[in-house]
């Protein structure tokens, strides 16, 4: 644990799990113990997500590209995954 506390300094690390009949989310702040967190976005919607999320990232940054693309896909997640869950 101490090991992603330190991978964390920069910023909280957030681990999505998901499966048939879960889904959460772990948030590893620097300085604060793990929060657990239930999901309510749906099997597919997260497979889709982090589908989008893979094929963005393997397609890298071309010299100039404000990386629109990338950022689409995380305010996305972070809309279903985050902003939905506090419903």
């Amino acid at each position: 644990m101490d090991l992603q506390r330190d991978a964390a300094r920069d910023g909280p690390i957030i681990v999505l799990i998901a499966n048939k009949s879960s889904r959460v989310a772990i948030i590893i702040p620097h300085q604060h113990p793990p929060v657990h967190v239930r999901l309510s976005a749906s099997m597919e919607k997260l497979v889709y997500l982090v589908t989008i999320l893979h094929q963005t990232v393997n397609e890298g940054a071309r010299p100039g590209d404000s990386q629109p693309k990338l950022i689409k896909v995380l305010r996305e997640l972070w809309d279903d995954v985050v902003l939905w869950s506090k419903v």
